[in-house]
């Protein structure tokens, strides 16, 4: 059986992190490339919601897992 509060204290040390790396990645993606930012946002939206320090707070996330 996996050890969800192991992984949930380091999900909640990682998560600053991932979510600097992703606004980094937006704003190069947003200014650097000529690519759509209607595709851009949803894209943003959906690795931000991939990033969330708990395992059960994030009801969007959960039914994306149970729909894939």
């Amino acid at each position: 059986m996996r050890n969800y509060h192991y992984e949930m204290k380091w999900q909640k040390l990682l998560t600053p992190e991932a979510v600097e790396r992703l606004c980094e990645a937006y704003d190069n993606a947003i200014h650097g490339t000529n690519a759509d930012p209607l595709l851009l946002i949803p894209m943003f939206i959906l690795d931000f919601l991939c990033i969330h320090p708990f395992r059960d707070g994030n009801v969007t996330q959960r039914h994306l897992q149970k729909a894939a």
